[in-house]
């Protein structure tokens, strides 16, 4: 395991190049491989922050939803996988602050 296995994600261009995002929801469709925890990282420039470490999937139906105390600044976010079952699967949607409103469905 290094710090090496991650995946991406940059936000469109804006007009201040930021947006803000208030979490992520994970999912896996491969059985018997999802990804446990992972940490939640930003940047503004290629300088990645560590927010949090989350909790990640336990199996291939549910979606998990992990959300931020406080929204974060960000042009970009990286989720780092630190534990997983079998071989690292994921996908994710990063919430915007807008997207993270109790009632969401899936």
């Amino acid at each position: 395991m290094t710090d090496f296995q991650s995946i991406k994600s940059s936000f469109p261009p804006t007009a201040n190049s930021c947006e803000e995002a208030c979490g992520v929801k994970t999912l896996t469709s491969v059985p018997y491989n999802y990804i446990s925890t992972y940490r939640y990282c930003k940047a503004f420039d290629s300088i990645f922050d560590l927010i949090k470490v989350f909790a990640g999937n336990n199996d291939t139906d549910t979606v998990v939803t992990n959300t931020l105390e406080c929204p974060v600044s960000a042009m970009c976010v990286r989720l780092n996988p630190t534990t997983w079952q079998g071989y690292i699967s994921m996908r994710f949607d990063v919430l915007g602050c807008n997207a993270a409103a109790p009632g969401m469905d899936g």
